[in-house]
């Protein structure tokens, strides 16, 4: 029974860490703009920021 205490002690930790994860990623600007650095990506441009050049086709 002690260790069933001590898994779900480690889960409800692990669920935090992941919720944190989540709103550390939101507020750093991980997903604004996705469809943008797609399509960059997809058309071989640079983006504002990116010193590399697109590849020769």
């Amino acid at each position: 029974m002690s260790s069933a205490y001590l898994l779900i002690a480690l889960s409800l930790l692990m669920l935090g860490v992941a919720i944190w994860v989540f709103f550390w990623c939101v507020d750093s600007g991980q997903f604004d703009d996705i469809e943008e650095k797609g399509a960059a990506a997809l058309d071989g441009r640079n983006l504002p920021g990116e010193e590399s050049e697109p590849p020769k086709a």
